[in-house]
């Protein structure tokens, strides 16, 4: 039998025919209190408590206790919370907060670390708008924005630009068919780029072999993110010329694999690259018992909540989640990837929120 109340997780134990026991489990910070009914001291860990341990571990080398760790979350006189919904059935033991809250942040948890966040003007410089449809060709070339899902198994990879050709409508307003991707040392004399093509294309072939990760898709190790912080700076260099190019989709890929031959029409959508910087903007409302989190960006004097769709670099709003504007910098990026994981809302318990707390909010506010 199993029961979680004030923050103890309380498992019954009976070995052969002897009398049921009890062992209590806590979770703390940084430690796992266990105690039990029988046999069970600072020095000593009673047979019960190893056979209760042994169980939830069931043949794994590790346990995650996550699930069992809500400090502060139960009222100290009644033993209940008004967070959780605790269901315990002949499925088990299910611990689940409460529909209206979101994620809350628990001590302990970590917070992206970031230095600084300039803005490089150089590379974001304005570039005027150019005609890059060739009228008297065929072919049209155009740019697909490729984003995963950068954590999963199959090939997984950071966003990157990749161009390629087909034909377009009678109007020139968008494509018909979609021929074939571009590859680097693909030799197609059909086709006719402009100046700038020329440069954006062999960006985007620099970008597509850094942009693999590895096999689990971490993009959190040193190696992931140097090569990260390097492809951000490629996309520095290209976001003026990629917002003047008429033909840009966007394609969820399903992994590096599938970037290659002819375009699949039915993943492609149409969308926007802008030129405008965002800026990141936490907005932090007063709840009584708990702080509510929320990150937004600002354009200009407007203020956006951001799609769910999360595209790495970039940031897109719920009105417009197909128009996408570079992130600031690298920092940025992971500043949004962690919200992004609570959909942009987070709530922290009132005795919870640190002064680390305040100047982590502080710094991205600026």
């Amino acid at each position: 039998m199993l029961s979680f109340r004030r923050e103890v997780l309380t498992i019954s134990v009976r070995i052969a025919d002897e009398i049921e026991e009890r062992v209590l489990i806590r979770v703390r910070e940084t430690e796992l209190w266990i105690n039990c009914t029988v046999d069970t001291d600072e020095q000593y860990l009673s047979r019960y408590a190893y056979f209760a341990l042994e169980e939830l571990m069931w043949f794994r080398e590790q346990y995650n206790f996550e699930k069992y760790y809500w400090p502060g979350f139960f009222d100290k006189k009644s033993g209940k919370s008004k967070y959780l919904t605790i269901i315990n059935d002949r499925k088990g033991l299910d611990i689940l907060l409460k529909p209206r809250y979101s994620t809350f942040y628990k001590p302990g948890y970590s917070l992206p670390e970031f230095k600084s966040r300039p803005i490089s003007l150089e590379a974001r410089k304005q570039v005027h708008s150019v005609n890059t449809v060739n009228l008297n060709s065929e072919y049209a070339i155009g740019y697909i924005l490729a984003d995963t899902n950068m954590r999963s198994f199959h090939s997984p990879h950071f966003p990157f630009l990749t161009p390629f050709y087909g034909i377009s409508t009678k109007a020139k307003d968008h494509i018909w068919i979609f021929s074939e991707y571009l590859n680097e040392n693909d030799s197609k004399p059909f086709l006719e780029f402009s100046k700038s093509q020329v440069m954006l294309n062999q960006v985007c072939f620099k970008m597509k072999k850094l942009a693999r990760l590895d096999a689990e898709g971490n993009a959190d190790t040193l190696a992931e993110n140097v090569k990260g912080e390097e492809l951000f700076d490629l996309w520095q260099q290209v976001i003026s010329i990629s917002t003047t190019q008429l033909y840009t989709y966007y394609c969820f890929t399903y992994g590096l694999k599938n970037v290659k031959g002819k375009p699949r029409k039915k993943w492609l959508r149409e969308c926007q690259f802008r030129l405008e910087i965002p800026k990141l903007l936490v907005k932090v409302a007063d709840r009584g018992d708990y702080f509510e989190i929320r990150l937004m960006f600002k354009i200009g004097n407007r203020i956006f909540i951001p799609h769910s769709l999360n595209t790495a670099f970039f940031i897109s709003s719920k009105q417009n989640p197909l128009t996408f504007y570079l992130l600031q910098s690298y920092d940025d990026y992971k500043i949004v990837t962690y919200f992004s994981k609570m959909r942009f809302k987070m709530c922290i318990l009132r005795e919870h929120f640190t002064d680390e707390l305040k100047q982590f909010f502080y710094e991205i506010n600026g």
